[in-house]
């Protein structure tokens, strides 16, 4: 897929660039064996803990990523998720995908 400098209507109706929209209309099963990480955006809620993108592939289905990050909960308070993040765990760290937040992907804020 090659760059595409235009740009696509977003579902909350702000102009996403194109190849953004894609990457969050893309389907989460070839992410599997990563972890979603997200947090709501209340400062006194724990983090959430990590689920496995197996396992929200066996109870949604292949969604896509954006579909899969707008239906997170915080598990203390029931709050939208305001950050979710894919995550996968190596032996020289964490690799990070920001999904939705503050450093969401290609600079989307969701």
């Amino acid at each position: 897929m090659g760059f595409d400098a235009g740009c696509d209507a977003g579902r909350d109706g702000h102009r996403l660039p194109g190849a953004t929209a894609r990457v969050l209309d893309g389907h989460l099963a070839p992410w599997r064996g990563w972890m979603a990480r997200s947090r709501c955006l209340d400062a006194d809620c724990p983090p959430n803990r990590l689920i496995a993108v197996a396992d929200i592939l066996a109870a949604r289905g292949d969604v896509t990523l954006l579909g899969m990050a707008e239906g997170l909960r915080c598990h203390a308070c029931g709050a939208k998720a305001g950050s979710v993040s894919l995550v996968l765990r190596s032996p020289a760290g964490e690799i990070v995908q920001p999904l939705r937040g503050g450093a969401a992907l290609f600079g989307h804020r969701a």
